[in-house]
C-alpha cells in the first residue's frame, strides 16, 4: 500500500512540477497512466453523455413524448425509443474521441474495431435501458434518475470492455 501511494505521490509531483507546454503534451499522450487515461476517458465520455442527453431530452420533449400527458407505458416506450437514438449518436461521438485521444487503435482493423466498438455500446446501453428506461416503465420512475441509472451502467460496462477487448491499451 506505501508503495502504492509514493508511486501515486512521485506521479502527481512530476505532473504538477512539468512546464504546462509539456504537461498539456503528456495529457494528450495516449501513454499517460491509468489514472490519467481514464480521466481523459471520463471527459470523452461527457461529450457523448452530452450528446445523448441533449438528443434524447430533445425527442422527449418533442416527436417521443416521454414527459407527461400519455400512459405510463407510452411514456416508458417513448424513452426508450429516444434513448436508442441517442445511443446511435453518441456511439460516434464516444469512439471518434476516444480513438482520437485515449485510447491505442491496432488490435483490429478499424472496420472490425468499430463494429466491436459498437457491439460493446450496445450491450452496454441494452443494460442501462433495463436498468433506467424499463424499471421506470413498472416503477414510475422520475425521467432523470431513469437517466443517471442508464448512464452510470453504460460507463461501468463500457471502459473495461473497450480497454481490454477492442483496443491495445
Amino acid at each position: 500500500m506505501n508503495r502504492l501511494r509514493r508511486a501515486c505521490r512521485s506521479r502527481l509531483q512530476s505532473f504538477l512540477t512539468r512546464p504546462w507546454a509539456e504537461t498539456w503534451a503528456y495529457l494528450g499522450s495516449k501513454d499517460a497512466p491509468g489514472l490519467i487515461q481514464f480521466g481523459k476517458y471520463a471527459l470523452c465520455g461527457l461529450a457523448a453523455d452530452l450528446t445523448h442527453n441533449t438528443i434524447t431530452f430533445a425527442l422527449s420533449k418533442t416527436w417521443l413524448p416521454a414527459f407527461h400527458g400519455l400512459p405510463q407505458a407510452e411514456l416508458a416506450a417513448n424513452h426508450i425509443y429516444a434513448n436508442i437514438v441517442g445511443l446511435a449518436i453518441s456511439n460516434v461521438v464516444a469512439y471518434l474521441t476516444n480513438v482520437r485521444w485515449v485510447f491505442t487503435r491496432g488490435r483490429h482493423r478499424r472496420g472490425t474495431e468499430f463494429v466491436l466498438f459498437t457491439a460493446i455500446n450496445v450491450v452496454s446501453g441494452g443494460a442501462g435501458l433495463l436498468v433506467g428506461p424499463f424499471l421506470r416503465a413498472h416503477t414510475s420512475m422520475n425521467w432523470w434518475i431513469a437517466q443517471g441509472a442508464l448512464v452510470i451502467t453504460c460507463v461501468l460496462v463500457n471502459f473495461v470492455c473497450r480497454k481490454y477487448v477492442v483496443f491495445i491499451k
